[in-house]
C-alpha cells in the first residue's frame, strides 16, 4: 500500500453516496502520469457503467448484450440467495478528456 501512495498522487475521491449505491477515486500514475478511475458499489449500478470486462486470465474483453445479461444473472442469482453483491471497475482516462475529473 506504502509504494501505491508513493507511486500515485489522489485527485478525487467521491465518498460512498447512498443515492447511487458507489464510492470512487481518480488518481494519476507518478510513473507515466496516467489517470486512472476506479469504482467499487452496488453489482448493477457499476455493471451499467461498463462497456467492457476482464475474464479470468486478466485479459480484457467488449461487453456485447449477452455478456452484460450474463452478469445480470450472476448478480441476480446471487441476490436471490440473500448475499451483498459488490463490483469494482476502472478506466484510464484519456489525455484530452482529463477536464472530466
Amino acid at each position: 500500500m506504502e509504494t501505491l501512495k508513493k507511486n500515485c498522487t489522489i485527485l478525487h475521491v467521491e465518498a460512498f453516496d447512498s443515492e447511487k449505491n458507489r464510492s470512487g477515486v481518480s488518481i494519476r500514475s507518478k510513473a507515466d502520469n496516467t489517470i486512472h478511475v476506479h469504482w467499487k458499489g452496488a453489482a448493477e449500478i457499476i455493471l451499467a457503467m461498463c462497456s467492457s470486462f476482464y475474464d479470468a486470465s486478466g485479459s480484457t474483453n467488449d461487453m456485447d448484450d449477452d455478456e452484460r445479461t450474463r452478469f445480470e444473472q450472476i448478480i441476480e442469482g446471487m441476490a436471490a440467495s440473500s448475499l451483498r453483491c459488490l463490483a469494482l471497475a476502472h478506466t484510464q482516462i484519456p489525455d484530452d478528456q482529463e477536464e472530466l475529473v
